[in-house]
């Protein structure tokens, strides 16, 4: 994957002048937050949130699609599916990840499609922007599709953390698995801290995300090469504690796609809407 990264924030150029005389702001670790000077009132907004180095928690992914097909009579067929999976997830200080895949259920059944990927391990990197290296020990469609979502699961962050009101955009380039087809996948996305609020009674600082997407892709189904290209939007919120852990992820996936079958000249236009939420449990 390749990843192009711009911070575009005042306030971080500010703490860096401001700063200048301190020892340099710790790299992506560390949780504790940091205490207001004596005198100064330690408000939740100008706390500076770094992710947690290293963590044992479990993840539980939930997963909703609406798929919107024109048929080739101009009629529109919806069709509605949904999986869950339980996955362990554990961080090392030196940013190794660990990543098991604990259960898995799927909306219709895909019966021992889903039973062969239980167990499957990957392991990558977390870095300042995101993780890196994340491969799986088994490869089938869906250890692959997974691989994407969990991908997703803690956010490209600042080295120097952020505080309300700090944002900064990334661009990203990788191949990605979209159901049957392998894609080339481009993204630009950009991301802002928002002001503390409460969640369930916990302190939490929403991380919000917009990224804009483009997939070009190719895969085969009952012997059929398919082609597809797609344009869209993904928007999440991650919820994160001032410990730095993400406590829950709530994101909307829209994409518009152009399915075609050379063989036939056939073109499927789709629309599809993902709404995802995982929960996390540290121990």
């Amino acid at each position: 994957m390749t990843r192009r990264w711009t911070t575009s924030t005042p306030l971080l150029a500010a703490l860096a002048l401001g700063c200048a005389s301190n020892p340099p702001p710790p790299m992506i670790g560390g949780g504790t937050p940091e205490r207001a000077p004596s005198g100064e009132v330690d408000r939740a907004d100008e706390v500076r949130i770094t992710l947690a180095n290293s963590f044992r928690a479990t993840a539980t992914l939930t997963r909703r699609d609406s798929i919107i097909l024109t048929l080739p009579d101009g009629r529109s067929q919806l069709q509605r599916m949904a999986r869950s999976a339980t996955i362990s997830v554990q961080l090392a200080g030196d940013g190794q990840l660990r990543v098991r895949l604990d259960s898995l259920a799927f909306m219709p059944p895909l019966g021992e499609a889903t039973r062969d990927a239980i167990g499957t391990t990957w392991q990558g990197t977390l870095e300042t922007d995101g993780i890196h290296g994340l491969r799986p020990d088994r490869r089938n469609g869906i250890t692959e599709e997974l691989t994407a979502a969990i991908q997703e699961l803690l956010p490209a962050f600042p080295r120097a953390g952020a505080r309300t009101g700090t944002a900064w955009q990334d661009t990203t380039e990788s191949t990605r698995r979209v159901e049957i087809f392998d894609a080339k996948d481009q993204r630009r996305t950009t991301w802002k801290m928002d002001s503390a609020t409460t969640l369930e009674g916990i302190e939490v600082h929403p991380l919000t995300v917009r990224e804009r997407y483009e997939q070009l892709g190719e895969g085969k189904q009952a012997g059929r090469t398919m082609r597809m290209s797609a344009q869209g939007v993904r928007s999440a919120t991650y919820y994160i504690t001032r410990t730095g852990m993400v406590d829950r992820i709530v994101q909307v996936d829209s994409a518009s796609r152009l399915i075609t079958i050379p063989d036939t000249r056939q073109a499927i236009p789709t629309t599809q809407v993902v709404r995802t939420t995982v929960e996390w449990r540290y121990r």
